[in-house]
């Protein structure tokens, strides 16, 4: 008992009186649970966490039912929101704790030590890691990280706030943990909803694209198909900081154009807020569709928006949502005399406890593939926390009473392969549909069949030879009295090769060091060079580059071909001069810039590394600035090694460099056994499916592989503690296929992949 009050004096809260007791924490704790989830039998786990200070600021109980697993954070201090955060499994940053560990080794030189958790908010987490005498701390959402006294230095000076509310509705909650009717109050709850079918997408690029990227992944599957058309693997600097490798697998394409839309800082995963809305319209623009995007921004003077958030969540409708803290005195997270921590969540839905104090919003955290209540707000160093709610509102119906299911867009094919078309109806008044093709993006379209019954919703056709990367299907429906009354064509990247054809592709990479455009020489100046490996054999095509403004005229973009020396640029293998009048930007409203670098004719085998760059010649500063994009507006800071560093001192004019890469695969058809000659690409003899179970949503336990006939080919059955699943494809034909991976109640995950050889 000594001990304990020797405990309480020297370990206090952030506003100077003892924190709750860990007893009625504990209480607290399991009663929002069960009132949420009904009885769990056992506490399974506890933690403490801390403030920067090393006064505690929350507790930590997960508890158990079976295999079910439920968790709750409850705060030590009174002013804060009694529990924070709560939901199945546990909190993402304990998920994700063999990463930090792994991160912080990296960073210390060897196996570090985890000292404590800081706990701001479910968004603002601190993982403090020593090796010795090394200490660092490590952000948890943002994956950065710093010296822990700097965190420490940038807390308020001034006396702290009281937060009365806040205060007045512990006292109820207290005293109903003596009367032993705390989960009858949280019970007391005025509504609650959900969306279901909103998908869970892992972090890439920013956390701003991956929760809008969610949004429109929902609405890919509710009449907006154009959204989501294809999925690739990644390779993320931020990432890439966290562990041994920075890929990130099945990221769909919608992510990566939501984050050149919201003009995302991908060196740091940063967006400003005010261009979430316009990024999530003109997204939808640019896949054809008319959605209207708006800001709300919440504080204590208006609720936080909760009416917003519960209005659009009881019309079905998902929402990126930002929380954010604000402290005085930098410099952190890219802002100099300024802190912001700022982080976008799906939200899928609420939780109406009937006081803000009881209020929470269901998100999906960009983290995990757990749905996670967190607080409508919260209250840290006497500041209350904002919020904002991107709305994306559809302005015009679904065109889904006729939907195609297959092919899918990006689905490459070869002459005389076999497809499987497949449509769905969802109106009654529908009784016939038609079928057409085009290899010239729609110029003439072809019948495969006319006046089929609606029901039959399957049809094989067989590709003739005609080769082209612009191949489309369409289907039309009419009524009984032959109206037309709705179609759906699939989009234009659907291929068709033929046997001695190459394919085309595009390599899609980021420059990530970050490149900036940086003057070097009053006659022009140099744009960094970007690195790329060739993922097979393969000759260079041409290049394409995001620009985003340009002034002056009569100059020459100079763009160049170089081998790779140890990472960096090495000899120039050739270049292509472009003049300025063919020089696009989105200022102008033209887009890219596509340079023809087949002059240069550069090819490389597979594993090789090349650097495409550019420089401007016949031109003086004063007359000309050509920015390139991803950062619509100069950079304050950047947080980099450990410090932040201005953008205006260090590199001048603040843009981001992007550009892309158009290749030529050389790919043999012949039959494996055949011997090859030199300069021929040789078969991969050992062709294996990778597929990473991390980011599932449920416990996969068999991935089943079917051809376009949807005959089973391969199947494997998967333990429940793997991470990555390796599925062998020897001796299967080339040609387009579709996984599936099952849990016990049902698919968890399906996708498709070419086999081209």
């Amino acid at each position: 008992m000594y001990g304990m009050k020797i405990l309480i004096v020297l370990l206090l809260t952030a506003g100077g009186e003892p924190p709750v007791d860990p007893l009625t924490a504990e209480t607290i704790a399991r009663a929002r649970v069960e009132a949420q989830w009904g009885r769990f039998q056992e506490l399974v786990s506890r933690g403490t966490f801390y403030e920067p200070d090393g006064q505690i600021s929350a507790y930590y109980f997960q508890y158990s039912k079976g295999r079910e697993r439920a968790y709750a954070v409850v705060s030590a201090d009174r002013n804060s929101v009694p529990v924070p955060e709560f939901g199945r499994g546990s909190p993402f940053f304990l998920e994700k704790m063999p990463a930090y560990r792994q991160m912080a080794a990296g960073i210390l030189g060897g196996p570090a030590e985890l000292d404590r958790i800081i706990y701001i908010s479910p968004f603002e987490v601190y993982l403090a890691f020593r090796r010795g005498g090394e200490r660092i701390l490590i952000d948890a959402l943002a994956l950065l990280h710093g010296r822990e006294d700097e965190l420490v230095r940038i807390r308020r000076k001034e006396p702290l706030r009281e937060n009365r509310r806040t205060r007045a509705y512990w006292e109820t909650l207290i005293e109903r943990v003596r009367e032993g009717s705390a989960r009858e109050f949280f019970q007391a709850r005025k509504s609650e909803n959900k969306i279901e079918g909103v998908p869970f997408y892992i972090w890439s690029y920013g956390c701003s694209p991956t929760a809008s990227a969610m949004v429109l992944g929902f609405w890919d599957k509710n009449g907006y198909g154009r959204f989501v058309d294809y999925r690739f693997d990644h390779w993320d600097v931020v990432i890439a900081g966290a562990c041994d490798t920075g890929w990130i697998y099945n990221v769909p394409n919608v992510q990566r154009e939501l984050a050149i839309a919201m003009e995302t800082d991908t060196t740091s995963g940063g967006t400003y807020i005010d261009m979430i809305a316009p990024g999530q319209s003109q997204v939808a623009s640019e896949n054809g569709y008319d959605f209207d995007s708006e800001d709300f921004w919440g504080d204590e003077t208006n609720g936080w928006e909760f009416d917003v958030v519960k209005n659009e969540i009881d019309y079905g409708r998902p929402f990126n949502w930002g929380a954010m803290n604000y402290y005085y005195i930098g410099p952190h997270h890219g802002f100099i005399d300024t802190m912001t921590i700022y982080h976008s969540v799906t939200a899928v839905g609420y939780l109406d406890g009937g006081n803000y104090e009881n209020d929470y919003v269901l998100v999906h955290d960009t983290w995990s593939s757990i749905e996670r209540y967190w607080a409508l707000y919260t209250f840290h160093d006497g500041e209350y926390s904002y919020s904002s709610v991107a709305t994306f509102v559809p302005s015009t119906p679904p065109t889904s009473i006729v939907t195609l299911l297959h092919p899918f867009d990006g689905d490459a094919f070869f002459a005389g392969d076999t497809l499987l078309l497949r449509w769905i109806t969802s109106a009654a008044c529908i009784t016939r549909v038609n079928l057409y093709y085009t290899p010239d993006d729609g110029q003439e379209w072809i019948p495969i069949a006319e006046e089929l019954p609606a029901s039959r919703e399957t049809l094989t056709f067989v590709f003739p030879d005609i080769a082209s990367e612009r191949w489309r299907f369409q289907v039309k429906g009419f009524n009984a009295s032959g109206d037309y009354v709705d179609g759906y064509t699939s989009g234009d990247n659907i291929f068709l090769y033929d046997g001695e054809m190459t394919g085309i592709d595009t390599l899609f990479y980021e420059n990530y060091s970050p490149f900036y455009v940086e003057p070097v020489e009053s006659t022009g100046f140099d744009l960094p060079s970007v690195r790329f490996t060739a993922p097979d054999s393969l000759s260079l095509l041409g290049a394409r580059f995001l620009f985003h403004a340009k002034r002056g005229s009569g100059w020459i973009l100079r763009v160049l071909v170089f081998r790779d020396q140890n990472g960096f640029p090495g000899d120039t293998l050739g270049y292509v001069d472009l003049p300025e009048d063919e020089v696009n930007t989105r200022e102008e409203g033209t887009g890219w810039t596509y340079v023809d670098l087949t002059p240069v004719k550069a090819m490389f085998p597979r594993g090789c590394e090349f650097h495409i760059g550019c420089t401007v010649l016949g031109c003086s500063m004063d007359s000309l600035l050509l920015t390139a994009d991803y950062g619509n507006s100069k950079r304050s800071s950047v947080y980099r090694n450990g410090s932040f560093v201005s953008l205006d001192s260090l590199l001048g004019l603040g843009k981001n460099f992007f550009i892309e890469a158009v290749v030529e695969y050389g790919y043999v058809l012949a039959a494996e056994n055949d011997s090859k000659t030199a300069g021929q690409s040789t078969p991969n003899l050992g062709r294996v499916l990778k597929l990473s179970l991390e980011t599932l949503k449920g416990v996969p336990t068999r991935i089943g592989l079917y051809n376009t006939a949807g005959r089973l080919v391969r199947e494997l059955e998967i333990s429940p503690l793997e991470k990555e699943v390796s599925l062998d494809l020897e001796g299967l034909p080339r040609g387009n296929y579709l996984y599936r991976i099952e849990g016990k109640d049902g698919v968890i995950s399906s996708g498709r992949f070419l086999l081209l050889y």
